[in-house]
């Protein structure tokens, strides 16, 4: 039942990073429309502060979206330990989300060893065969990253597929986990991308959804 509760919480909590982006998006949005035009860069105090208040404010929202992003993603971590302690089969989802965390750490080394070249590209060069070397290992670090990240997110879709054989659990996890995989592919498919988003924003909102049902059902059972 806690792991239901967690991962209801986090689905919430990446619903609500959708909304703050939306309205962020909104916000800056406006604010540009009431700059005023003209090919060259006004300096006029007005001009200047309200340029001031726009850098601000997508400051401002950049670090909501990524505390309440970073605290989803712990809620559905501590989910997926709750649930592996349940039933050994869910814990594919605590694997997956390793495996993204995993893909964060490498990414995070593959930009250390880019910013390295960067700034001293003589030294880095002489450390592996050649520049070009070092920045194909950068580049793997990435490649890596990436694919590890992508195969955490379809091992978390299937574990929510895998709720849906639990007693007294809403069958309709079983849907939403195929939507959750199916919508993360189609996000990396050329203009598709789109419809990818749309169906991730329905997935999260279904998990939201089915995890509180199934809540309801475990509490009265």
């Amino acid at each position: 039942m806690e792991g239901l509760k967690k991962l209801k919480l986090g689905a919430l909590l990446n619903l609500v990073v959708i909304v703050v982006l939306l309205a962020g998006i909104g916000i800056v949005f406006a604010s540009l429309m009431l700059m005023p035009g003209g090919q060259t860069m006004p300096m006029d105090p007005r001009s200047i502060a309200l340029m001031i208040s726009v850098v601000g404010a997508i400051l401002i929202i950049v670090a909501v979206i990524i505390a309440i992003a970073i605290t989803a993603y712990v809620m559905w971590f501590i989910a997926t330990g709750h649930l592996k302690r349940h039933n050994s089969a869910l814990g594919i989802g605590r694997t997956g989300m390793i495996f993204q965390i995993v893909a964060v750490v490498l990414l995070i080394i593959g930009e250390i060893i880019s910013a390295a070249l960067t700034q001293n590209p003589a030294a880095i060069a002489g450390a592996v065969p050649g520049f070009f070397g070092s920045i194909i290992i950068a580049f793997a670090f990435g490649i890596i990253a990436f694919l590890l990240f992508l195969v955490g997110e379809i091992l978390f879709g299937i574990m929510v597929m895998k709720l849906a054989e639990e007693p007294n659990v809403e069958s309709g996890f079983k849907v939403t986990g195929i939507l959750y995989i199916v919508a993360i592919v189609l996000m990396l498919i050329p203009f598709t991308g789109a419809v990818g988003c749309i169906l991730l924003l329905v997935s999260v909102i279904l998990i939201y959804i089915f995890a509180g049902r199934s809540l309801e059902t475990l509490t009265v059972s």
